[in-house]
């Protein structure tokens, strides 16, 4: 089975197998029946995984916009008047269980994230921060440490990105009234 690997064996009828070994030669009389146990041992492939993707607010739909895992620039653009949330997945992508699991970023405090301190194999932790609207490329990159049964540790990082537009999003219109002193009044507007 993958994953495991044959620990040892033994019959009923005496024979053994060798730890490690996959095969076995068992001799039977016609109708005898001979019961084995096999105890498979777990090879451990301990691994934890990250993604951060970034989702932003247009302002001019009233929407917010799909989750993207933009690893690469320029990611989505963004003004200063729209919202940016960042996400973080934090996955147990290995078979054993993980723990001292911590979740950093190179530019964010993540410490208002709940990311539980142990995973189980395949369980998934998510948090989602707000941001702030910076000028031009920002880049980011989040960063997973965990350690495995037998204290080794596990990481993985995952960059974001997002470009800070800085087109204009205010609009001046100039109106002027004229007062007309024969009439007494003024102009409309």
């Amino acid at each position: 089975h993958p994953g495991y690997s044959v620990g040892t064996w033994s019959c009923a009828d005496g024979t053994t197998g060798t730890p490690g070994s996959e095969s076995a030669v068992v001799t039977l009389s016609p109708g005898d029946n001979v019961i084995c146990e096999i105890t498979n041992t777990l090879i451990a492939d301990p691994k934890i995984d990250v993604i951060k993707r970034v989702r932003v607010f247009d302002r001019d739909s009233g929407t917010w916009g799909p989750w993207l895992d933009a690893n690469d620039p320029t990611g989505p653009s963004v003004t200063s008047v729209d919202k940016i949330r960042f996400q973080f997945r934090v996955r147990n992508t290995g078979n054993v269980t993980l723990s001292n699991v911590v979740l950093t970023d190179d530019v964010f405090d993540v410490s208002g994230c709940t990311i539980p301190t142990t995973l189980a194999p395949g369980e998934l932790a998510t948090c989602v921060l707000r941001a702030d609207w910076e000028l031009g490329q920002h880049q980011n990159t989040a960063t997973v440490v965990a350690d495995t049964p037998g204290g080794t540790p596990v990481f993985d990082e995952d960059p974001a990105h997002y470009f800070g537009d800085s087109t204009p999003e205010i609009t001046v219109t100039k109106r002027v009234r004229v007062f007309d002193p024969l009439l007494g009044t003024w102009s409309p507007w």
